[in-house]
């Protein structure tokens, strides 16, 4: 590989990495909603795979009252059998009028689709041909329920143009409650209104995310008394970065004793870990430790709907061993700030125009609201650092071309000054007459005691001189000796067989013992 190439990959290497740096750190909205999906996958379904505990029989498709709704949103498996005679044809799954609220598919204990169904739409897919066998497989559901009711519309089947098994019917249902307490919602409390708002706050929850010029403070707090505005409202972001020497086993909870005002969602290092619509209900996050990390992002989005609003106790971190306070010196922003925010009372009589029409929000004299408009900008400081940084970087990939340039146009003098120093022929005295040998043309140069035997490509001369001395007119770069007697042009070199040297199809000279390693070392 050449230096010229080398140099090419590490411009562009820092080219990528300068790319790569600004777009971590772009604070532009992206509605790219993919790793959320990835993020329910990881911590509600991952571990559920294969396991079967059923609680009972209920019949899909239909409409049921969700037990115990007070304070949870459950995390539900359904699962039932299906007997295919043709697992080879093209497969689909089809749901005609979708189910309620979020939810993944699994066919023999393997998802089929990597993507979060959203319920209520209608839904079908095609189950890959290695997850079927012929004969009985097995077809789990793994929703997460938000609202009071299981909601599954419509007919469930199998199809595949050579058969149509429908799924109708009982089916086994699971709650699994190792999780059960990072989903809460009161039905008095309304839907989560940051489902609704077409804006991404992904970035917030990333490690990368610059927050230097944000404010701070300890919790608890009241989001009133943080911007001394007793009327305030809106949505709010707490960011804090948490070292951690070891991570237990079983990962850790955090709780929140008293709750926060009104709800909120929690992330760690960008993953989704809970979210709880109710003030006054206790926070405790199961954190997996398949998410932490030595250095962690805590981030928190609260949303004041009306009245006080804030963090109500302290933030802790247990695990099986210890509590640990982690409430000082939290970043927190205003994202968005409105008036008011709409409070639902019947939650259960409003669903459907959540999930059937569009949803708007307006302000007293009846204008529309645009979130992704009202969202609080980043501050000019984070341009700035990102410009700074951003200088930085081109000054350094400026510095290191120039020397490398440089560095370039000295060795290439360099060897232009060799170059021009080494003669380009010879004149020998020979058969009573001066010859002009252009030293390229120079085979090889043999010594016969007073005399030297200078071959050519089509020719030979007998010189009148010894060989030590002769050499001393050519080039030592290009001329080595191979033997006591016998020099050679290296670049007229074509192979080496054992210790015999090819010059030509018809040229060839023996290496002696004391010169191997030497010609060796010359030719690498």
């Amino acid at each position: 590989m050449s230096k010229l190439d080398i140099d090419k990959k590490i411009t562009i290497a820092f080219l990528l990495y300068l790319l790569v740096f600004n777009i971590s750190y772009s604070q532009t909205d992206r509605l790219d909603r993919s790793f959320e999906n990835i993020n329910y996958y990881n911590l509600l379904f991952y571990n559920e795979i294969g396991q079967n505990y059923p609680q009972g029989k209920i019949k899909l498709p239909d409409i049921y009252p969700l037990p115990n709704y007070d304070l949870k949103t459950n995390l539900l498996s359904f699962q039932t059998e299906f007997t295919l005679k043709y697992p080879n044809a093209k497969t689909q799954i089809i749901f005609e009028s979708g189910f309620s609220d979020q939810g993944m598919i699994l066919v023999n204990d393997q998802f089929i689709d990597q993507n979060i169904i959203k319920g209520n739409e209608g839904y079908s897919h095609t189950i890959p041909n290695d997850v079927l066998k012929e004969g009985a497989n097995k077809i789990t559901l793994l929703i997460i329920f938000h609202s009071p009711i299981w909601n599954f519309e419509g007919d469930i089947y199998i199809e595949n143009g050579l058969e149509k098994i429908y799924l109708n019917g009982l089916w086994d249902h699971t709650i699994h409650k190792n999780l059960e307490n990072n989903f809460q919602r009161k039905p008095t409390q309304g839907l989560d209104l940051l489902s609704f708002i077409d804006v991404d706050l992904s970035r917030y929850t990333l490690n990368q995310y610059v927050d230097i010029d944000w404010s701070k403070t300890d919790l608890p707090i009241s989001i009133e008394s943080l911007y001394d505005d007793k009327y305030l409202n809106g949505l709010f972001c707490f960011r804090k970065t948490i070292p951690l020497d070891s991570i237990p086993e079983e990962g850790f909870v955090l709780s929140i004793g008293n709750g926060i005002d009104d709800y909120d969602r929690f992330y760690v290092n960008g993953f989704l870990i809970g979210s709880t619509d109710c003030f006054s209900c206790k926070r405790n996050y199961r954190i997996p430790k398949e998410f932490l990390r030595k250095e962690n992002t805590f981030t928190f989005f609260v949303v004041d709907k009306d009245g006080p609003g804030g963090i109500l106790s302290p933030i802790l971190l247990k695990s099986n061993n210890n509590s640990t306070d982690i409430s000082d010196q939290w970043s927190y922003r205003k994202l968005l700030e409105l008036q008011m925010l709409v409070t639902l009372k019947n939650n259960i009589d409003n669903k459907s125009f959540f999930t059937k029409s569009d949803f708007k929000f307006y302000d007293l004299v009846g204008n529309e609201l645009s979130f992704k408009s009202l969202l609080v900008k980043d501050d000019k400081s984070n341009a700035i650092i990102i410009l700074v940084l951003t200088v930085i970087l081109l000054f350094i990939i400026v510095l290191f071309l120039f020397y490398r340039f440089n560095k370039k146009n000295q060795l290439s003098i360099k060897e232009t000054i060799i170059e021009e120093s080494i003669p380009k022929f010879i004149f020998i005295r020979a058969d009573r007459a001066n010859h002009k040998i252009l030293i390229d043309d120079i085979l090889s140069v043999e010594g016969k005691k007073d005399y030297v035997k200078l071959q050519l490509d089509s020719k030979s001369y007998l010189v009148r001189k010894n060989l030590k001395t002769f050499l001393m007119d050519l080039p030592s770069s290009k001329f080595a000796r191979i033997s006591k007697s016998v020099a050679v042009n290296l670049e007229k070199i074509s192979k080496i067989e054992k210790n015999i040297v090819y010059l030509n199809s018809e040229d060839y000279h023996l290496i002696s013992k004391n010169y191997v390693n030497d010609i060796n070392d010359l030719l690498i």
